[in-house]
C-alpha cells in the first residue's frame, strides 16, 4: 500500500510537471517555445555541469552514512555543498553575461540565463539525494509535490504575461520557492547539530573520486536528454523544432518516471549489496520495476497516438504539426529511460570506473552519428531512433558489467 501511495503521489507530480510544459507550448508561438526548450535543456546539463561531483558523491555516500547513523555529516556535507552550487552557478551566469555584452553572442546570453535556470536544478538534486537517504518516502513526496505545484503556477502566470522571458524567469522563481519548501521539510526531520561525528578523510577521498567519476558520467549521459533541442535548431527551422520539443514532453514524462522509481530502488540496491546479495538478485529486483517503467511507459505512447489519430493534438496545439512517425520515434526512445536504475546497480557494485567507461564509449558513437546526422540531414525522426539504438548498446553493456566480479 505505501508503494502504491508513494508512485501514485509522484506520478501525479509528475503530471503537473509536463502539464507546465503543455501550458507554456499552448501560450508561445512556436518558435518560442523551441528557444524556451533549448534553454531549459541547457539549464538542466549546467545543473550537472556545476555540481562537478559535489551532488554525486552523495548517491552512495547519504545511504551509507544514515544507515551507519551518522545523521550529522549528512548535515554538514549538504551544506557546504548547496553553498558551493549557488556560488559556481553565479559565476558562471555573471561570467557569461560578460561575454554577452562584449561579444553580442547570442548563444552566451542563453548560457547565462540557464546557469540561473541550473541553480534549482542542481539543488533539487541535492535535496532528492537527502530524501532518498532516509528512505522517507512521505516526505519526498512532500516536496516533490509541493516543487511541482509552485512551478506550474509560477511558469504559467509568467509566461501568460510576459512570453519566453516571463516563462524563463517562472522557472527560476518556481525552483526557488520549491528548493526553499524543500529545505524546510527536510529540516523538520533532520538533526540540525553540525558539531560532532565527521566522516574519515580516508572515506571522503574514496567517495570524493567515485563522486567525480558519476559527475563525469551523468554529465556525458545527459548530454542528449538535454541539448538535443540546442543541436536541432541548428539544423532545422525553429517550428520544426518546437514540433519535436512538444513530443519530448512525453519522453520527459518517461525520464520523470524512471526517476521516481529509482528514488527508491537505488538506496534498496545500496541495502542489498552492503548485505551481500548477488548480482543476479540485484538485476531481477530491478528486472521488475523496469518492467513497471516499460508497461507505465506503453500506456502513455497509446493514449498519445490516440490522441494524435483523433486530432486532439492539433486541436489543444492548432499552431504545432506532429506526424505518426515521429510520436512513434520518441516513443521507441522511451522505453530505454530505464537505463538509470541499471546505473544503480553498478553504483551499488563500487564499479563507478565501469560506469564511466560505457558513457564515455556512448557519448563517442552518439557523437559520430551525430555528425553524420548533419550531414546528411535525414527526416527528424532519425534523430530519436538513433539515440534509442546506442542507448540500447549501452544497457546491454551495463548489464554485462553488473555480472562481472569486480576486480580486487
Amino acid at each position: 500500500m505505501h508503494n502504491f501511495i508513494y508512485i501514485a503521489v509522484m506520478g501525479f507530480s509528475a503530471m503537473l510537471s509536463l502539464l507546465r510544459g503543455f501550458v507554456v507550448a499552448a501560450i508561445l508561438p512556436p518558435h518560442l517555445y523551441a528557444i524556451y526548450s533549448s534553454i531549459l535543456g541547457m539549464g538542466g546539463f549546467l545543473g550537472n555541469f556545476i555540481s562537478f561531483g559535489q551532488v554525486e558523491r552523495t548517491v552512495k555516500n547519504f545511504p551509507r552514512l544514515l544507515l551507519g547513523g551518522n545523521e550529522v555529516q549528512v548535515v554538514v556535507d549538504a551544506r557546504k555543498i548547496a553553498w558551493v552550487l549557488s556560488y559556481r552557478g553565479v559565476l558562471l551566469s555573471v561570467l557569461s553575461l560578460l561575454i554577452y555584452w562584449l561579444t553580442g553572442a547570442d548563444i552566451m546570453w542563453s548560457v547565462s540565463v540557464a546557469a540561473i535556470l541550473s541553480l534549482g536544478s542542481a539543488q533539487i538534486g541535492l535535496l532528492a539525494s537527502i530524501q532518498r537517504a532516509q528512505f522517507n518516502l512521505k516526505q519526498l513526496m512532500k516536496g516533490t509535490l509541493l516543487r511541482a505545484g509552485i512551478s506550474i503556477i509560477c511558469v504559467s502566470i509568467a509566461a501568460y504575461h510576459a512570453e519566453l522571458n516571463g516563462a524563463l524567469f517562472g522557472e527560476w522563481i518556481g525552483a526557488a520557492i520549491g528548493v526553499a519548501v524543500t529545505l524546510w521539510i527536510i529540516s523538520q526531520t533532520m538533526n540540525r547539530d553540525a558539531s560532532k561525528v565527521i566522516l574519515s578523510e580516508s572515506m571522503q577521498g574514496i567517495e570524493e573520486n567515485k563522486g567525480f567519476r558519476l559527475f563525469l558520467t551523468y554529465t556525458i549521459l545527459s548530454v542528449p536528454l538535454y541539448l538535443d533541442r540546442i543541436f536541432l535548431i541548428q539544423l532545422y527551422n525553429e517550428d520544426i523544432v518546437a514540433n519535436y520539443s512538444l513530443v519530448a514532453l512525453f519522453l520527459t514524462g518517461s525520464v520523470v518516471l524512471v526517476n521516481i522509481i529509482s528514488q527508491k530502488v537505488g538506496p534498496n540496491l545500496i541495502g542489498m549489496q552492503k548485505s551481500g546479495a548477488t548480482a543476479v538478485s540485484l538485476l531481477s529486483y530491478s528486472g521488475k520495476w523496469i518492467g513497471f517503467c516499460c508497461m507505465v511507459w506503453g500506456v502513455i505512447l497509446i493514449c498519445l497516438l490516440a490522441g494524435n489519430e483523433v486530432g486532439l493534438l492539433k486541436y489543444i496545439f492548432p499552431t504545432y504539426n506532429v506526424d505518426i512517425y515521429l510520436i512513434l520515434s520518441v516513443g521507441v526512445l522511451g522505453f530505454f529511460q530505464f537505463s538509470s536504475i541499471v546505473e544503480f546497480i553498478l553504483i551499488a557494485q563500487d564499479k563507478e570506473s565501469k560506469l564511466l567507461k560505457h558513457a564515455v564509449l556512448f557519448i563517442s558513437i552518439l557523437i559520430t552519428m551525430s555528425f553524420v546526422f548533419s550531414l546528411v540531414r535525414p527526416p527528424l525522426y532519425f534523430f530519436p531512433l538513433s539515440i534509442a539504438l546506442v542507448k540500447g548498446l549501452y544497457i546491454v553493456g551495463l548489464v554485462y558489467e553488473s555480472l562481472v566480479p569486480l576486480e580486487k
